[in-house]
């Protein structure tokens, strides 16, 4: 069935961003199974009506979200599917932008958490430390915590002392939120060893800033992100 991109759909800044989150929603439906074969870029053009170099790029998000994977002379197959309580908490519209924009906070929040490291002060550690126990208080009393989480990272940025990763992280709240409560709600869902990484990930951080260990507070921040983009499209 074809399917048009109506004038509803130019909030999106690219067609192809369309593509994708159409596609996720499909596999998130149930529509397709773990091991199915894909269509065609030809047939994926003519069902939306688009240029095939478009399907290209909304297939190559995929791929890289591992969410589906190419085989040689075979074709492309659905190799993971986001799980069902993704839908639920966030609009399926909006997984695209959330998972850009984790790839945006793998770099900017790396390199906030380098800094926090090298200037950092003994207010800024304490309030970090006060974020880490916030944060294991309300896991132990299985919340969310999505303002917790938030304000563990603005910590980060503040401890920075550059005001231009405070404001990105500021101007991001929306995204940054929804895709905190996504992975949270995911690792409740994967029992209480999911729900004490999340604890021992940001104890990482925050002792590594307490050192003045920049190097390993910028891996320890982007290996936990890089895990909660990747927690997503876990199926």
């Amino acid at each position: 069935m074809e399917q048009n991109i109506s004038s509803s759909d130019l909030k999106y800044l690219r067609r192809s961003d369309f593509i994708y989150d159409q596609l996720v929603g499909e596999i998130v439906s149930g529509a397709m199974q773990i091991g199915d074969r894909f269509e065609t870029e030809t047939q994926l053009a003519a069902r939306f009506e688009v240029s095939r170099p478009i399907i290209r790029e909304a297939l190559a998000r995929l791929r890289e979200d591992g969410v589906i994977a190419s085989r040689q002379g075979s074709g492309t197959y659905l190799s993971r599917r986001p799980e069902a309580k993704v839908s639920q908490i966030a609009p399926l519209a909006s997984v695209n932008d959330i998972q850009r924009c984790f790839e945006m906070r793998i770099s900017v929040e790396g390199d906030s958490a380098y800094f926090a490291a090298l200037r950092a002060e003994k207010d800024d550690i304490d309030t970090i430390a006060r974020c880490c126990d916030a944060l294991e208080r309300v896991n132990l009393d299985a919340n969310l915590g999505g303002e917790e989480d938030f304000l563990f990272h603005r910590a980060v940025a503040l401890a920075s002392k550059n005001r231009f990763y405070v404001s990105i992280i500021d101007q991001i709240r929306e995204h940054l939120l929804q895709g905190i409560l996504i992975n949270r709600a995911l690792k409740m869902d994967g029992g209480q060893s999911r729900i004490s990484k999340v604890v021992v990930d940001h104890a990482a951080i925050l002792e590594c800033i307490r050192k003045g260990d920049a190097e390993g507070a910028k891996a320890s921040m982007k290996t936990h992100l890089l895990n909660a983009k990747s927690r997503i499209f876990e199926g």
